[in-house]
Formats: C-alpha cells, structure tokens, sequence
C-alpha cells in the first residue's frame, strides 16, 4: 500500500484564508442588522446610509 500524497505546507494557508473570508462576509451580512437593530433602540434614530452610523452612538 502506498503512503498518501504529503500534505502541502500551503494548504493550512489556503483553509485558513478561505475561514478568513468567510467570516468577513458573515460580518458583511450582519453589520447592517446589527446597526439596525441598534438604531430601533430608544434614544437612537434610523439613518440613511451606514455611513450615516458613524457620527451617533450606535457607531
């Protein structure tokens, strides 16, 4: 029987940046539920854009 192809010492990097973009998208998805559910919260007010969130509390 023959041993396994070695494992690359790139594919750790490759998993790992792979991981990585999936949780920036995952937060890409999120922010704008977050800064609306934020903003639904007395005392804050809805914005236009989400760069509009920068300059109240909830940003």
């Amino acid at each position: 029987m023959t041993d396994p192809a070695p494992k690359s010492p790139d594919a750790d990097l490759v998993l790992s940046c792979m991981a990585l973009r999936r949780a920036l998208g995952y937060l890409g998805l999120f922010l704008p539920v977050a800064l609306l559910a934020c903003a639904a919260l007395p005392g804050n007010r809805f914005e236009v854009s989400i760069s509009d969130f920068c300059d109240t509390p909830t940003g």
